[in-house]
């Protein structure tokens, strides 16, 4: 349970922070997670933290 409501923060931190639609913010993080081999999880739970990505991806990637 904790860890769906740190993936809705992050979502809601990630539409904010690249004036993306909520599925481009949950894509951002998959693809985050699957490029550090890390659960999704984890990526969420440190953009709720930080409010950033480990690693932002460039502007092109989530239009």
């Amino acid at each position: 349970m904790r860890s769906n409501r740190e993936i809705g923060v992050a979502i809601g931190i990630l539409m904010f922070q690249y004036g993306v639609t909520e599925q481009a913010a949950f894509d951002l993080l998959r693809v985050t997670s699957q490029h550090q081999h890390r659960k999704l999880r984890q990526i969420a739970a440190e953009v709720a933290f930080s409010g950033e990505l480990p690693t932002p991806p460039e502007r092109a990637n989530h239009r």
